[in-house]
């Protein structure tokens, strides 16, 4: 027995350490204090409580959170994908409190994302050490930290699980097994689903990758195809989100859309890191009118003098190019990049370093293939170099907020997390509206006829109207809903009332002929919704059934490739 847990510890030491790291750094100190207060974690605690509303009542997929916004309504999933949020929104319905269940979603993160990683660098360079150090550099990097505690930019932290994921599909595509294609579109779909800003960027610099290896699609057409097969399947798996939001785009301009978002908070430029923040672990207010974050800390110059110094035992284009990318990535987050000149065409990223996730990822592709490639006496002294000074970077950017929360909790104080109605910086709010009204929630009928009598009784995500004084055609009534396309007005006969945008972007149903009588209005979305929600329904059925005839089919090859290598008995 001890010989077989000493065995399972040998083949698992790398795997072993990381969970180590992720349990001590994060898990354990996360259960003993409250949750860091950080600049997004309200809005993402009103849409965790807002989904927990929406499934309790039944609506395991909704369009709207209706109770939000003091019952306005906001459309947030149509835009920002929460199919993950489902996890802390099901705690909540079992009676956690939204901080609590906040908390427990932290944890799932950065253990999703420490572990997937290592698996998915694995794969890559066939090294459980080398895949060790990668998820360490990755899931512990500074600005996972930053994500999870400064910025509580839950949507980007889970980026961190599914980037590993999509490119170890890309990868087989180009350098590895082609048949592990599935893994690409996969990763992306989960990656639209957390963080759409980053799912795009990431697809850009895929395109550049491919751009540098293209030698490889010319003398292998084959990949191109994969690609091409990766792209389409994607598109079916996310045709339920990715449709009804171009379609909401198309009838209407947003905050989110008209330029209002992209300079909130100052334009790229103003946004962008000096450049010596880039190698810093102790930034944590350059400017004094914005908050800018750490840069990757130390762990990219070691990454480099280690490549300078084993670059003549090894050739790994991959290696190189990572790193380069990583470094050019690194530089676009500064001043010196000229985004001024991007403003227009990038400014719906809002922060130039948004990039870092990127910068991170690819520096750690860069180093695992150094770690493999390095010779096996020095192997450990490289692997416990970027170790060190990546966990040094982490520790220095949790430190402070860990030590406020310790403090409050030996003094047994409760953290207040008014997260109530809050939707960030109204991202999705029709070009226009008046956010001021939606708060103070002006609870009445409109109408443009005087001689309407009209009352109303609301539910959950529904709106009784009873009427009565039409004597006009052009008579409208306006409800305190939020207008998004897929509004519907229905009377008990099955008529459909139109649904048109109202002042102040409410929701205004005009009454045609009707003289008097009741209707209902509530979001049952559209005709492309619907139809999209069809294809993904059929793309995942498929999709997940190919997936499993190939794991089945890999399995019975392994099992007959270990019965013909074992020596047979006379």
């Amino acid at each position: 027995m001890i010989k077989k847990i000493t065995n399972f510890i040998k083949r698992n030491f790398a795997l072993i350490i990381v969970l180590t790291a992720v349990l001590g750094l994060i898990i354990l100190p996360l259960s003993i204090i409250q949750v860091p207060k950080g600049h997004d974690i309200y809005f993402h605690m009103e849409r965790i409580e807002s989904l927990s509303l929406e499934m309790k009542d039944g609506n395991l997929f909704p369009r709207i959170y209706t109770t939000a916004l003091n019952d306005y309504g906001y459309a947030s999933p149509m835009f920002y994908g929460d199919l993950l949020l489902r996890i802390p929104a099901l705690l909540v319905i079992t009676g956690v409190s939204v901080p609590v269940a906040y908390k427990i979603f932290l944890m799932l993160i950065a253990l999703f994302s420490v572990v997937i990683s290592y698996f998915c660098f694995n794969s890559i360079v066939k090294n459980k050490t080398a895949a060790g150090v990668g998820a360490i550099l990755f899931s512990l990097s500074s600005y996972f930290a930053t994500d999870l505690f400064s910025r509580a930019a839950i949507g980007e932290a889970q980026i961190f699980i599914f980037l590993p994921v999509a490119f170890l599909g890309y990868y087989h595509i180009m350098f590895g097994d082609h048949k592990k294609w599935f893994y690409l579109p996969l990763g992306l779909f989960f990656m639209l689903q957390c963080h759409m800003l980053s799912a795009v960027i990431f697809v850009v610099l895929l395109a550049i990758f491919t751009l540098f290896y293209l030698d490889i699609i010319i003398k292998t057409p084959k990949k191109l195809l994969y690609i091409g097969v990766s792209v389409f399947v994607f598109i079916i798996l996310s045709a339920y989100f990715l449709i009804p939001m171009l379609e909401q785009f198309s009838s209407t301009t947003f905050i989110a859309t008209d330029g209002t978002a992209a300079i909130k908070w100052g334009t790229l430029s103003k946004r962008s890191m000096p450049w010596w923040s880039v190698f810093c672990d102790f930034n944590y207010s350059i400017k004094t009118d914005e908050w800018i974050p750490n840069g990757v800390g130390f762990i990219i110059i070691a990454v480099w003098t280690v490549y300078f110094i084993i670059r003549k035992k090894f050739k790994s284009d991959i290696s190189l190019f990572s790193i380069i990318l990583s470094t050019i990535l690194l530089f676009m987050t500064t001043e010196f990049f000229p985004w001024k000149y991007f403003q227009n065409t990038c400014g719906v990223m809002q922060f130039p370093w948004r990039l870092l996730v990127f910068a991170v990822f690819f520096m750690t592709i860069g180093a695992i293939y150094l770690v493999k490639n390095t010779s096996n006496k020095n192997r450990i002294i490289v692997s416990l170099i970027f170790i060190i000074i990546s966990l040094l970077s982490f520790m220095m950017t949790v430190n402070g907020k860990y030590s406020i929360m310790l403090e409050k909790a030996s003094n047994n104080e409760v953290e207040p997390y008014p997260y109530n109605n809050n939707v960030g910086a109204y991202e999705y709010f029709p070009t226009g509206t008046n956010s001021s009204e939606v708060y103070s929630f002006t609870e009445i009928i409109r109408t443009n006829n005087n001689d309407i009598v009209a009352s109303y009784n609301r539910s959950h995500g529904k709106i009784e109207v009873e009427f009565s004084g039409n004597d006009y055609f052009d008579t409208y009534i306006e409800l305190p809903l939020i207008m998004y396309k897929g509004y519907s007005a229905i009377t008990p006969e099955g008529e459909n009332l139109e649904v048109i945008f109202g002042d102040n972007n409410r929701v205004r149903i005009m009454l045609g002929d009707l003289q008097q009588g009741t209707f209902i209005v509530e979001y049952t979305g559209t005709v492309l919704q619907k139809a999209s929600d069809i294809i993904s329904v059929i793309g995942f059925i498929i999709f997940f059934i190919f997936i499993i005839i190939i794991l089945m089919r890999n399995r019975v090859i392994n099992v007959n490739k270990l019965d013909s290598d074992s020596p047979m008995i006379i």
